[in-house]
């Protein structure tokens, strides 16, 4: 019988992946009983980006005080759906809240694979309901605020690439023109949903660093961008930079 390498591989990095995962999570549970964590970051591969290089491990660290629980290729319909996280994900948000010394930021980042594969599929620009946008908001602030964490902020999704790669089972759909009529619309039901929770008096925010890293003509800016769908790392900095600017989630001193 011959060695099956993609077997192989598949094992390797499922084994790395878990020893990132654990080494992170030591780090974590070492933050929060000395007061050190700041931001909990939930989302799909653009919450890695934002904060770090990428990698596929479900926990990692990102800048001092800043962690990620990388859920992979989950949509913000499902979540407005099923209202539903991993077990994983569940449990490790519950353990962050009973260490925590103090409130917690968590920020969520979903949205770019509903304008990258789904959106197009389901009529064109102008026919679309993004209901689902507030759905998903509302149930994160509810999940967040449950446990304590304390501001929820929202990070709108990387713009659309022109030239978007499909990457595995996740084909892109629709034109260039109809995927940024897509993210439009999301982007101004999140800002919409946001407002209107924020009414009721919770500290709910929007980072939007769209200004900062689109290009009318490529999506994410040429410089901004190494494999036209996550930002690289001088992306990251200009996202972290209007984070750090607009928010004080640095350690205590």
């Amino acid at each position: 019988m011959g060695l099956d390498l993609a077997r192989v591989a598949h094992w390797v990095r499922r084994t790395r992946d878990f020893g990132i995962s654990c080494a992170a999570l030591a780090s974590l549970v070492a933050a929060l009983l000395t007061g050190r964590a700041r931001e909990i970051w939930i989302g799909d591969s653009h919450t890695v980006c934002f904060n770090r290089s990428f990698r596929t491990a479900n926990v990692l660290r990102g800048g001092p005080g800043v962690y990620v629980f990388h859920l992979g290729s989950r949509l913000m319909f499902s979540v407005a759906r099923d209202g539903e996280y991993p077990v994983w994900a569940r449990r490790l948000v519950a353990l962050t809240a009973r260490l925590a010394r103090r409130p917690l930021a968590m920020f969520f980042c979903l949205g770019e694979i509903d304008v990258r594969c789904h959106l197009a599929k389901h009529g064109e620009p102008g026919t679309w309901s993004f209901d689902f946008v507030g759905r998903y908001a509302a149930r994160a602030v509810d999940f967040a605020r449950s446990h304590g964490f304390d501001p929820v902020v929202f990070v709108v999704p990387p713009p659309p690439c022109r030239d978007q790669p499909s990457i595995g089972a996740l084909p892109v759909a629709g034109s260039f023109e109809t995927r940024i009529a897509a993210f439009e619309g999301l982007r101004g039901a999140l800002a919409e949903a946001v407002e209107a929770i924020g009414a009721s008096g919770a500290d709910v925010r929007v980072v939007d660093a769209t200004a900062a890293l689109f290009d009318p003509v490529t999506g994410i800016r040429s410089d901004l961008t190494d494999d036209h769908c996550h930002v690289n790392a001088a992306g990251s900095r200009v996202v972290r930079r209007l984070i750090d600017d607009r928010f004080a989630t640095a350690p205590a001193a």
